[in-house]
């Protein structure tokens, strides 16, 4: 399998979105049965990731390693050369258009067939208005006439427009009146978004269970106690955290709720959060927490280089992991 690289905004993003990876594919995020770093299908790069594990990404995508997905910043691919890479994710919408056509041309440089994809959301903090309107033009347009009417005065689409972008390859008839590629996963829309359950959430609510959620974060710190860091490298409860479970106060009903689709690593916290919502809605039932839950914290990993959280109050808080892990599901991880 030729490497894939998913780009984030932040290091902080960088560390749930690979974390996220390592949890939903256990096992599977090795290869042999040793579980050691030069094994681990999945690796991180940043600006402060300790230089052997830099290597390990950096030979691994030259094709010298067994890591298959690089989790990175832009860090990753400054003054560099990937030839083989096949698919690029970008994890959120990139700052401005030049750093939007930079990752994507990270993909296919050796001339083979490769994918650019792009996970937008409404977080869009530090982000140009010239970034926004390719976004917005591309929903119903073609994105490379989007994205390079920005750098060319005449641009055209690619044909096939399946070779093109995902709006093109709806409207490519390149076999008759129809297309004879079909259609990505990755490229289709989302079947049911609803949850299956959903609240109506007011402002005052929003208020309360923010409230409860600093009182429980304040109530990890013993009395007294001098931070020699943050809060939130003490706590492993962040500012981000609070305000990602306020965003998703209409669909948090249960614990697999919490676990699966907020960046929650720790039981306990999962639990917590899921008692503050039942004290605030009262419209679910709070029944004894199921041992099975254990299995989904992630215990600390030693050889994991993302735990200081260097960007923790600027953080866009993002809520597409699934989707990411779901479009890698896709991609064999062996060769």
């Amino acid at each position: 399998m030729l490497p894939v690289i998913i780009y984030c905004r932040t290091i902080n993003t960088v560390t749930r979105v690979f974390l996220h990876l390592k949890s939903e594919l256990g096992d599977s995020a090795w290869v042999g049965e040793e579980k050691k770093g030069d094994n681990l299908l999945i690796g991180m790069f940043h600006s402060h990731t300790l230089p052997v594990n830099k290597s390990r990404v950096l030979s691994s995508i030259n094709g010298e390693g067994n890591c298959r997905v690089a989790v990175a910043t832009t860090a990753l691919g400054v003054g560099l050369n990937f030839p083989k890479v096949s698919h690029v994710i970008m994890y959120g919408l990139p700052e401005d258009p030049e750093a939007i056509l930079q990752q994507v041309g990270r993909a296919g440089r050796d001339g083979s067939p490769a994918h650019a994809v792009l996970y937008a959301n409404k977080q869009v903090a530090n982000t140009d208005n010239a970034a926004k309107t390719v976004l917005q033009e591309s929903l119903n347009g073609c994105f490379r006439k989007a994205l390079y009417s920005h750098f060319e005065e005449e641009v055209s689409s690619i044909k096939p427009g399946h070779s093109c972008c995902t709006f093109c390859h709806t409207v490519c008839k390149c076999n008759s009146d129809c297309c004879s590629v079909a259609t990505p996963s990755f490229e289709m829309s989302k079947k049911n978004l609803s949850p299956v359950r959903c609240r109506k959430v007011t402002l005052h609510e929003q208020g309360q269970v923010k409230e409860l959620l600093e009182k429980y974060r304040d109530s990890l710190i013993p009395p007294d106690e001098h931070l020699y860091t943050n809060v939130s490298l003490c706590t492993g409860f962040s500012n981000v955290l609070i305000e990602t479970v306020i965003e998703s106060l209409p669909e948090i009903f249960n614990i697999t709720d919490i676990m699966s689709n907020l960046p929650v690593f720790d039981i306990k916290h999962g639990q917590e959060i899921l008692r503050i919502v039942h004290k605030v809605f009262k419209d679910f039932d709070l029944c004894d927490f199921p041992d099975t839950c254990e299995e989904l914290y992630l215990p600390p990993d030693i050889d994991f280089t993302g735990y200081f959280d260097f960007q923790d109050e600027d953080e866009d808080t993002t809520k597409s992991l699934s989707s990411i892990a779901s479009g890698l599901s896709l991609l064999p991880l062996s060769d």
